[in-house]
């Protein structure tokens, strides 16, 4: 199920129709020169029906019947510009969950210990924290739970925030209501989940306030994080990002991540979303099933990108 996005129609005539007509090889290199060049996501033959059925999805939310109108509606100005962001929802907007990949967050978690054993007595621990491609928010709150459950059992003062970026507008503001479904809370340990979570009347769960603002839910396109204003991140976590983009991308992105790290930060990554690359800052740390990387410590201007 997607984050629910506002069924906005944009003809008076919005009818139910029970079928649409294939997208052609044309039309789909078309899609998806669009997509690449708007986003930078790589859309590749074998999801031709994944692009399909949810161009057809918004299609039919918006009244229309015919790609190459659709197309052309997208293309017209400000109201087409909206429903591009519609469309850009169905596209990016996936499910997940909290404490989806337990392997890199219990690496996050011990970042944490590690970081409260390395500052003397009277010093106040201070992370800063990115979670890119955030979706619904599940990985920023996952991600704000380990770290202060983490924390609040050291004998420090500490503080850490989030900045938690997607693309879809839509997403954000379901992240920013932090209310979610039980399902969604399975993989979370029972005891965080009282301790940071409170049960609404209708059976669902709302992230505790502290920890919501602990977080600045932001819109952003990752092919524009160079421009960004964010540095000095302790970690980095950007997992189930990368796979939409093709492999020269993906290295590109990754230096530009790397450059937002601090010496000695962590960079989070989804396992298998990266193949081959190397940074002469960074090194690869060796844990089970996760795809971690730490920044050296010496860092020195002008590393190479």
């Amino acid at each position: 199920m997607r984050a629910a996005s506002q069924n906005v129609s944009v003809r008076p005539h919005l009818a139910a129709m029970s079928s649409l007509p294939e997208l052609s090889d044309e039309q789909f290199a078309q899609w998806g020169a669009l997509i690449n060049r708007r986003t930078g996501m790589h859309i590749p033959v074998e999801r031709k029906s994944f692009l399909t059925t949810n161009i057809r999805i918004r299609m039919r939310e918006a009244g229309f019947s015919d790609f190459e109108d659709y197309y052309a509606f997208v293309l017209s100005g400000p109201r087409g510009m909206i429903e591009w962001v519609m469309l850009l929802d169905h596209l990016t907007v996936q499910e997940t969950c909290f404490n989806r990949h337990t392997a890199s967050y219990d690496a996050v978690r011990e970042f944490c210990r590690q970081s409260a054993c390395s500052i003397t007595s009277g010093e106040k621990i201070s992370l800063q924290v990115l979670s890119m491609g955030c979706a619904t928010g599940e990985e920023a709150y996952s991600l704000a739970i380990m770290i202060d459950d983490e924390l609040s059992q050291s004998d420090k003062d500490y503080y850490f925030g989030i900045t938690a970026t997607d693309i879809s507008s839509a997403a954000l503001a379901v992240a920013r209501n932090a209310v979610y479904e039980k399902r969604r809370l399975e993989k979370l340990d029972t005891n965080l989940k009282n301790k940071y979570l409170t049960q609404l009347d209708d059976g669902v769960f709302q992230v505790n306030d502290f920890l919501r603002d602990r977080i600045c839910f932001s819109r952003l396109n990752i092919m524009e994080l160079d421009s960004a204003p964010l540095e000095g991140m302790d970690i980095i976590m950007c997992q189930n990002l990368l796979i939409y983009f093709e492999q020269n991308q993906r290295q590109e992105l990754l230096n530009n991540l790397v450059v937002k790290l601090k010496p000695e930060g962590m960079l989070v990554l989804g396992v298998g979303e990266v193949t081959g690359w190397s940074h002469p800052e960074m090194e690869r740390i060796k844990l089970q099933d996760t795809l971690i990387y730490r920044r050296k410590s010496k860092s020195y201007e002008g590393a190479q990108k």
